[in-house]
């Protein structure tokens, strides 16, 4: 209770920059009309507004929010901020449950906690799905290991933790498509045959593939409602977000390990990587670097290297099967944050659970050093949310006033800049980029559906040259210039 409470003030402190981060971008992906009844139906009968995904019980939450709280999202930052710290301190209790230290389990989800890599899941309006299909896979997996290790399956309470398990894996898929990484998670539980961390007890064949089918019946129950509502199937291609297999996987696989122990603002980096800035970019290499150092060396001077290699190969199912995209965004990442923080509580915890005098103190301040950039590096990200936020409110604000001239069945094109910056994730979203998947408050505002929006780019202008076309851009100050 002590550690939830005090997790909770780290995190209220280190995302309040965010607290109330105004909605832009896809944020606006859910607009309820305005009846509740007909936007449930629609949310669990159709993609609703989404076009190609299925997502009911987030998209259900969101519109209840937005029923009773409207456009305000400090609620909805707060519902984010509660579970994730929730999920820290649940791993604080895992890691005691599986008998490591005090220190270990404190640092570990600590670690959690604080890491900058979370800012995407925790510190966004529309992140929802990713932080219930992470957690809930998470507590799945731990119901079906202490299952697993049951002295017999027939065990009335192993039969309670197995149907709780099977419970939170159905509200999982149903939450969000990226559900199905807890598969990946899954299948490594299964393959190391009750050996969640190298505990020695064991299961037969037959065991394992009668706990397996009822997690299989699931997900093609669930596989096939979504394909029989969602036109859109996952496939291979050169799209941002289609599958590929080459060397995408080992690309995507090394970015997230790298974005998981970077302390450093990732936006600083990725803006340190496009002005050239090799000092800051040496700098950050050597403190990650020396931050994973101090963990592995810790992990092997404890002689816990089995339970590393095992930590770590649930960190890596964990980005599938998003490693198999063209592109990959630090929220995925999120299925693998609590393995990774065992990782790190296993490591650090070596040092004050066996050292003393100067060299513990060395540690401590090292670790003080790291959370502390996590920390900031979690501010500067949520603050740049929030700007983004606040940049999306001053163009609607200008918008509507050109909304009624756009003529029916015409088109509003948003036209960006030449030359402008480029996109970095969710923090960095120049010119009309921030308009992007906003047209159903676009329509909200203007009161009809009967256009469309687009947003191009400077050198299409021609192509949209034509009658029925409205045309505007942003001057420096982001200022709406009618074109045409």
């Amino acid at each position: 209770m002590y550690v939830a409470l005090a997790f909770l003030a780290i995190i209220f402190i280190i995302y309040s920059p965010g607290i109330q981060a105004p909605r832009y971008g896809d944020d606006f992906t859910i607009v309820p009309k305005g009846d509740f009844k007909y936007d449930l139906v629609k949310i669990w009968t159709s993609t609703y507004q989404r076009s190609g995904f299925y997502r009911p019980l987030e998209d259900t939450i969101t519109a209840t929010f937005i029923m009773f709280f409207g456009w305000n999202t400090i609620p909805t930052h707060i519902l984010f901020i509660l579970i994730h710290s929730l999920f820290a301190a649940f791993l604080y209790y895992v890691m005691i449950k599986l008998k490591y230290s005090n220190f270990s389990a404190f640092f570990g989800s600590l670690f959690m906690l604080t890491a900058q890599v979370n800012v995407t899941s925790v510190g966004g309006n529309d992140t929802l799905g990713m932080l219930l299909t992470s957690s809930l896979s998470f507590l799945s997996l731990w119901f079906l290991y202490k299952t697993m290790v049951a002295s017999d399956i027939e065990n009335k309470g192993s039969n309670k933790l197995y149907v709780i398990s099977l419970l939170l894996i159905t509200i999982n898929l149903f939450c969000k498509e990226s559900g199905v990484a807890f598969y990946s998670l899954f299948a490594v539980l299964l393959l190391l045959k009750n050996s969640f961390f190298f505990d020695r007890s064991s299961i037969n064949i037959k065991k394992t593939v009668i706990q397996a089918i009822p997690f299989v019946i699931i997900f093609i129950i669930f596989y096939s409602i979504r394909s029989g509502i969602v036109p859109v199937k996952p496939s291979f291609g050169e799209g941002t977000y289609n599958f590929h297999l080459g060397l995408n996987i080992p690309r995507n696989i090394a970015m997230l390990l790298f974005s998981i122990f970077l302390p450093v603002s990732s936006v600083k980096t990725f803006e340190a990587t496009e002005f050239k800035d090799y000092k800051f970019l040496a700098a950050v290499f050597i403190i990650t670097a020396a931050f994973a150092g101090t963990v592995f060396y810790g992990i092997w001077r404890s002689k816990k290297t089995r339970a590393a290699v095992v930590l770590l190969a649930f960190i890596v199912a964990g980005f599938f099967p998003f490693a198999l995209l063209n592109h990959v965004n630090e929220q995925y990442t999120y299925f693998s944050i609590p393995f990774a923080g065992m990782l790190v509580g296993i490591g650090i915890g070596y040092y004050f659970d066996n050292m003393i005098g100067w060299k513990r103190t060395v540690i401590t301040v090292m670790v003080l050093i790291i959370i502390l950039i996590n920390s900031a590096s979690v501010m500067e990200k949520t603050n740049r949310i929030n700007q983004c936020g606040i940049r999306s409110d001053k163009i609607f604000a200008q918008l509507v006033n050109y909304l009624p001239a756009v003529e029916h069945n015409g088109y509003l094109v948003l036209v960006n800049k030449p030359n402008r910056e480029k996109n970095y994730s969710a923090f960095k979203i120049p010119d009309f980029e921030i308009m992007r998947y906003s047209q159903f408050m676009v329509y909200k505002l203007a009161g009809r559906e009967d256009f469309t929006m687009e947003v191009i780019e400077w050198n299409e202008q021609d192509n949209w040259k034509r009658s029925g076309v409205l045309m505007l851009r942003l001057d420096e100050e982001d200022k709406i210039i009618k074109i045409n």
